[in-house]
């Protein structure tokens, strides 16, 4: 080979190596310079949307109390800092006159809205009736940490690997927001699959706050929920083992292979990772006897603490 050829070859290399690591760190700066505080809506029977309130009506201390918080979540992005103003203050009005607020927190990536959880769908509706039994009201709320999008997709990867650090920040502060201005309501996350890993970490950092309960289902195999107060976890439907809670990768690899080669995609009791991958026993509702029971003792529990004497 002629010295020339070499230099050239040399030269086309080390311009592809710089190309890809261009690419790799503008990725890194990407996914470091891009904040997603998360968002909160209202669950109507046709999704979940942020309702359009009369702001005027908020006084002025919680309005900047909102506009503080903000700046510490999401610094200066002024369109995502009004964004978040805008959903802290409209919660605040619309959980007034509520005596609880159960936030849906998905699973997956975490941009499902509840309509798109049979199984937890019908669990809400279920603590519904209980609670209203009771004479007790709610405001059902669904929380997307993450939004749809490559960008997004980094984000929650680079999130998950350190147990969603500054998205438990972000929603941990949403909270204590909600109850500090709203002395009568009570909040209780409801979590579903790896969503647990953030409701945990904000029930850690909300530990004095005693208005803020967790219910999670179905946590993955490679974390163990650290919060004991005021937190229910069900990792066992009553009827078929998680596999995806217990680690069972055998039991997944063949439901999967069997899905395959049968095309029996569509069970859903049998549950689901991502969407994509099939997880038997992954999958809860309030029409397994075992988990109405449980969750239905946890809200006897909540309800007890509120009664006086």
């Amino acid at each position: 080979m002629k010295p020339a050829d070499l230099i050239g070859r040399i030269g086309r290399s080390s311009a592809l190596v710089v190309l890809a690591l261009m690419v790799v760190l503008g990725l890194f700066l990407a996914v470091v310079g891009y904040t997603d505080a998360g968002s909160v809506a209202h669950v109507t029977p046709q999704g979940s949307t942020l309702s359009s309130v009369d702001l005027s009506r908020v006084p002025n201390d919680v309005r900047q109390d909102a506009w503080e918080l903000a700046g510490e979540m999401v610094g200066r992005h002024s369109d995502q800092r009004n964004e978040f103003v805008q959903q802290l203050l409209t919660t605040y009005l619309q959980a007034q006159d509520r005596d609880f607020v159960i936030l849906y927190n998905p699973g997956g990536w975490g941009y499902s809205q509840l309509k798109d959880s049979p199984g937890w769908t019908s669990i809400v509706a279920g603590m519904e009736a209980k609670l209203n039994s009771q004479g007790y009201n709610f405001l059902p709320l669904s929380y997307r940490r993450t939004q749809e999008g490559w960008l997004a997709s980094l984000d929650e990867m680079s999130e998950m690997a350190v147990h969603y650090d500054q998205k438990a920040k972000a929603l941990a502060a949403r909270l204590n927001f909600l109850t500090s201005h709203n002395p009568r309501v009570r909040v209780i996350m409801a979590s579903e699959s790896n969503g647990g890993i953030i409701s945990d970490k904000v029930m850690l950092m909300l530990e004095d706050n005693d208005r803020v309960f967790d219910i999670q289902m179905g946590s993955p195999f490679w974390y163990r929920p650290e919060s004991r107060e005021r937190t229910l976890v069900i990792n066992d439907n009553g009827e078929t083992p998680d596999s995806f809670s217990r680690g069972d990768v055998f039991t997944i690899m063949f439901a999967n292979l069997k899905a395959l080669f049968t095309f029996s995609f569509s069970d859903a009791s049998g549950g689901h990772i991502l969407k994509i991958f099939r997880a038997p026993g992954h999958y809860y509702s309030w029409e397994q006897p075992l988990v109405a029971q449980e969750v239905s003792d946890f809200l006897d529990q909540i309800l007890a603490g509120m009664r006086p004497g």
